[in-house]
């Protein structure tokens, strides 16, 4: 006589079978940095490996008769299931709706990391009167630095901590011609009609604190850029002014059409 299956486990053993799966594809195919950060990885993996032991657990009550039924729960255990394969997309009309213009906030838009803030405010800020005294850089040895020819080259994997240092160093940087690639964000809300930002999505977390960064731009044919657009920006880094507020500024002399990253986000840390 055939056993009769019990749903409840068939159903919690399925959810947990599929959960581990997906999350081990994510894994291996390095798709998880779409969602969270580097660092999270060895918490993905043990989540992998209690949800496997939690299926191979249910494979032995498969059978095992109960008097009553529960499967409702089981909805909980698909939740996860929902967010990882809903297909995530960010443009930079997405980052328009909250995003302001905050020199002190290093051209990051909308972003929570206020310890960097609080550091990049007392740099800025500081005067000793002393004749030729630079504030300190707050990042040592970044790739792309020309200080003979007076050239920056925004490498990819510093664009972040570059755009801290030269907000944190206005004074030093002025003058300084630079290059970077990023996609074009425009907010008429916040930037004239001349301005832009080649700009990159950084992740310190996860993708809920998503932040657009990058430096505010100059170019009279703004108006011929599309947001999203990816383009490399040469120029001149300046010491602008807004609302009160110094911040470096890029009066562009050159823009061409650039690739888009193979690395979706950039991770600060």
């Amino acid at each position: 006589m055939l056993k009769k299956i019990n749903w409840q486990v068939f159903v919690e053993g399925l959810c947990t079978a599929t959960y581990s799966v997906i999350l081990s594809y994510l894994v291996i195919s390095e798709k998880y940095q779409s969602f969270v950060v580097p660092s999270t990885k060895p918490y993905l993996i043990f989540s992998i490996i209690v949800s496997f032991i939690w299926f191979i657990f249910s494979l032995s009550k498969l059978f095992k008769p109960r008097n009553r039924t529960r499967s409702v729960h089981t909805l909980v255990l698909a939740v996860p299931l929902l967010f990882v394969l809903m297909p995530f997309n960010i443009s930079a009309e997405d980052l328009l709706t909250d995003s302001n213009r905050k020199s002190a906030d290093a051209g990051i838009i909308e972003t929570d990391n206020s310890s960097s803030d609080d550091t990049l405010n007392n740099n800025s800020n500081t005067d000793t009167g002393v004749k030729g005294y630079e504030p300190a850089s707050l990042y040592e040895d970044l790739q792309g630095l020309d200080e003979e020819n007076k050239h920056i080259d925004m490498v990819e994997e510093e664009f972040y901590q570059w755009v801290l240092e030269i907000y944190a160093n206005i004074d030093k940087y002025d003058g300084y011609t630079i290059s970077m690639t990023g996609f074009v964000l425009k907010n008429p809300d916040s930037m004239a009609d001349n301005e832009f930002i080649p700009a990159r999505l950084v992740m310190t977390c996860c993708a809920a604190d998503l932040s657009a960064v990058g430096l505010y731009c100059k170019y009279d044919n703004t108006n011929e850029l599309q947001n999203d657009e990816w383009v490399t920006v040469k120029g001149t880094l300046v010491k602008g002014e807004y609302n009160g507020y110094a911040e470096p500024q890029v009066i562009v002399s050159e823009i061409t059409p650039a690739q888009k990253s193979e690395a979706e986000f950039l991770y600060p840390y």
